[in-house]
């Protein structure tokens, strides 16, 4: 996948914060019995109510295209980070 095709509005917002959380996502597709699976963005926020399983699906299918397009690369066990060009891409969504 091309990182410079049109991104979708989740895959924007999941660059952006986690460029403001210093570019690491933690607890991909984790499930805990209470909240559902999430995605979280270290010392930022949790992107969605995770109750709301439309938005746990378009996010999760927003990250698995941040990893295709190379954006977003995997860190070692549940923690995940943006790569050289994902910083470049967050930083010219942050410009726009």
């Amino acid at each position: 996948m091309d990182p410079t095709e049109e991104l979708s509005s989740e895959e924007k917002e999941l660059l952006k914060t986690a460029a403001d959380g210093g570019g690491v996502f933690l607890n991909i597709s984790d499930v805990d019995k209470t909240i559902g699976p999430g995605i979280f963005v270290k010392y930022a926020r949790q992107l969605f109510d995770t109750k709301d399983l439309v938005a746990v699906a378009k996010y999760f299918v927003a990250f698995q295209s941040l990893m295709k397009r190379g954006l977003v690369s995997e860190a070692g066990g549940k923690t995940y980070q943006l790569t050289k060009t994902g910083w470049e891409k967050a930083r010219s969504l942050r410009e726009k």
